[in-house]
Parts: C-alpha cells; sequence; structure tokens
C-alpha cells in the first residue's frame, strides 16, 4: 500500500510540530525535530518557520537538542530550497564552534 502525503501528515501537523521546538522538555524538542527533519521536503514553504527555531535550538546547553536540530537543518538542507543560501552559512558557523563531534558529523551529512 502506497502513502500519500496526507497519510503522514498534513500541513497543520507540520506546523504544530514546528511550535513544540519551544517546548522545554528536551524530548519534546528532539522527537518534534526528527518529525520536522524526516518530512521537510513535503512542505517546502513552512521550511523556513521551522528553520529559525531550529537554528536558535543549536544554541542550547543541551546535546540532545543540538544534536536533533542539527539533524532535522540537514534534512531540510537536503531538500535544496532557496533556503539553503542562509542555511549553508549557517550550519557552517554552526560546525565551527560546536564541540560534539557527533553533532558536526550530521551537520557534515548535508552537502
Amino acid at each position: 500500500m502506497l502513502l500519500n502525503q496526507d497519510d503522514i501528515i498534513d500541513s497543520n501537523g507540520f506546523e504544530f510540530v514546528i511550535q513544540t521546538l519551544t517546548e522545554n522538555a528536551p524530548r519534546v524538542k528532539w522527537e518534534s525535530a526528527m518529525v520536522i527533519g524526516n518530512t521537510a521536503c513535503l512542505f517546502p514553504k513552512l521550511l523556513k518557520k521551522a528553520s529559525i527555531q531550529l537554528l536558535y535550538n543549536t544554541g542550547n546547553a543541551s546535546t540532545v537538542d543540538r544534536w536533533s536540530a542539527a539533524y532535522a537543518l540537514s534534512e531540510i538542507i537536503l531538500c535544496k530550497t532557496r533556503l539553503n543560501k542562509e542555511l549553508i552559512p549557517a550550519i557552517e558557523s554552526n560546525v565551527k564552534r560546536e564541540k560534539q563531534n557527533i553533532i558536526r558529523k550530521i551537520y557534515l551529512h548535508a552537502p
């Protein structure tokens, strides 16, 4: 059985997940970023909104927050939208300042 986009998540669900990136619980931010990363290419018009909060989360003290934000941002870059002009320099800056090698590797996954 083939799934269509609406069987996975719709735009309302995607926007809800973007909003939950601001929650205090690291697990909620982690799961939200994973959903965004796994479905990013389905919602190109909402990626800027998601990217703003994800970039904010890359500055968090929590390794889980930074790891999940790195994953989602890398997946957004792989969608190859116009947003890459802004995201790629931001990611390059994050790679330079990130102390955790595992998080740097996630950023480098996106070309």
